[in-house]
């Protein structure tokens, strides 16, 4: 889990690097932020359900940064843009 961590905040560090050239932001204003910024790691595993139709998964929350890099796979996943 170590490992995938480090490689994660690589790939967010990537990911949020060229957004900020995409966007024409300077760099310096943000590039430390990034760097030193907080990285979360949740994870959960839900076995099959028999009754599919009653399985609650999570309930509804908002994540706690700008980005968010999701591993999954199995389909299931809802997003809500408010």
């Amino acid at each position: 889990m170590g490992r995938f961590s480090e490689e994660v905040m690589k790939l967010g560090i990537d990911i949020m690097t060229t957004l900020i050239e995409i966007l024409e932001i300077n760099p310096t204003k943000l590039s430390n932020k990034i760097e030193n910024g907080m990285q979360i790691v949740t994870m959960n595993c839900y076995p099959p359900c028999p009754q599919p139709k009653l399985a609650l998964g999570l309930p509804l929350h908002s994540d706690y940064s700008c980005l968010t890099i999701l591993h999954q796979s199995n389909p299931g996943l809802e997003i809500m843009d408010s």
